[in-house]
């Protein structure tokens, strides 16, 4: 990865086409974005009205499944599993990323989301690609909220103290 422009990638005769493009488009090309002064947190992100939220989390933590919980209750997904942030005039800005998201088959069920096509094929994955319906706008929204998701009791919503929200963010950057 140089330069925040290319991504230059020599694999071994024998090495799987589905395994080299999960490395670029995964670790490779969050570098690549990290290169570019981006902020890379491994979040969902959705908008609502002129501003986007955040949910950010582990794995598996349901980062994708909200957004899209969000996306059947009419907020659009802005990005899946990656939210490159810049500062822009002293306003993080989120940067919108290709219209699709990662679930899981009970998740579509449940959610009955505007998906666009069926899930991409992805061998022995229990989450699968699903393209999203609708517009899809590529200009960057200011960050208004970030919400770290974990599991619990119950849902409830609880204001982290200054210095946890700041390792939210250092725990979830790619």
């Amino acid at each position: 990865v140089r330069d925040g422009r290319e991504i230059r990638v020599d694999p071994v005769a024998d090495a799987p086409l589905s395994v080299v493009r999960r490395l670029v488009v995964g670790p490779l090309f969050n570098f690549l974005l990290y290169q570019r002064g981006y902020l890379v947190l491994h979040a969902s992100t959705a908008r609502v009205g002129d501003v986007a939220v955040a949910f950010l989390g582990e794995s598996g933590d349901g980062q994708s499944t909200t957004a899209t919980a969000m996306l059947a209750a009419g907020h659009p997904v802005c990005s899946d599993d990656v939210a490159p942030v810049r500062t822009s005039e002293g306003v993080p800005t989120v940067q919108p990323g290709y219209p699709a998201v990662k679930l899981d088959a009970d998740a579509v069920e449940a959610l009955d989301p505007a998906l666009e096509t069926e899930p991409s094929a992805a061998a022995g994955r229990r989450r699968q690609f699903y393209r999203l319906d609708g517009q899809w706008s590529t200009d960057p929204l200011p960050l208004a909220r970030v919400y770290c998701l974990a599991d619990g009791p119950g849902p409830e919503i609880v204001s982290l103290p200054a210095g946890e929200q700041c390792m939210a963010l250092v725990e979830h950057t790619y």
